[in-house]
């Protein structure tokens, strides 16, 4: 189903970019673009892929990986923590990878 969804991201509890009414297909999983950059979260994983690259995380099971696209080189990154917590019409995103030196936080919410 198409919703328009509110994106608020974080480092370390900072607030450092939003993003309201961004067209998305929300259900189980949820997709939208923002600033060229595809992102899905499904019940496990966060992915953000454009034509240069593409981050997965599994928040599940604190793995992740970058990957090159033109280069076609895989890096797995260490991942410290993470999290994802669900409502009824609100997603929280947690994590600290290595390549990063503060924690992120994604907030979604429905409208």
């Amino acid at each position: 189903m198409k919703k328009n969804i509110n994106i608020k991201l974080y480092k370390d509890d900072i607030l450092t970019n939003e993003y309201k009414h961004i067209n998305s297909y929300y259900n189980d999983n949820v997709s939208y673009i923002t600033d060229n950059i595809h992102s899905k979260i499904t019940n496990t994983s966060f992915i953000r892929e454009n034509e240069e690259y593409k981050f997965n995380i599994n928040l599940i099971k604190k793995t992740a990986y970058f990957l090159l696209k033109e280069k076609n080189v895989k890096l797995i990154i260490k991942v410290f923590e993470s999290s994802i917590k669900r409502t009824n019409n609100k997603i929280e995103i947690r994590y600290k990878i290595e390549t990063e030196e503060s924690t992120t936080k994604i907030i979604i919410e429905s409208e």
